[in-house]
């Protein structure tokens, strides 16, 4: 019986920030829900810090659909995008104020 090898799945950068942005929104999801069960407990200041985080997921899980976008309307060549597929916006500039930085949340945890 002949092998068969499994070819890899070539994902491109928008299909990739799609599936980040839907993995985002899902883990607001749960966020959120986190926050109503412990606003129903009365842990008010810890519900506020989850909704703020996933506030945080939300926006920019909206930003990556929009990059997706981008990246859609463009010529793909190969698994990689050319033209108005932007990198990340915080990989090059570390001045601007960004909607998943982990201070704007009391630095703890990971987003």
């Amino acid at each position: 019986m002949a092998q068969r090898t499994i070819e890899p799945i070539r994902v491109t950068r928008g299909d990739a920030l799609t599936i980040w942005a839907a993995a985002r929104e899902r883990a607001a999801d749960d966020l959120a829900l986190r926050a109503a069960q412990l606003t129903h407990a009365a842990h008010w200041d810890a519900a506020a810090g989850l909704r703020a985080a996933a506030r945080l997921l939300r926006q920019r899980a909206v930003q990556e659909r929009a990059q997706a976008a981008a990246c859609r309307t463009e010529k793909v060549d190969g698994p990689f995008a050319t033209g108005a597929c932007p990198q990340a916006a915080w990989s090059g500039n570390r001045d601007a104020d960004h909607g998943s930085d982990r201070r704007q949340v009391g630095g703890r945890g990971r987003l």
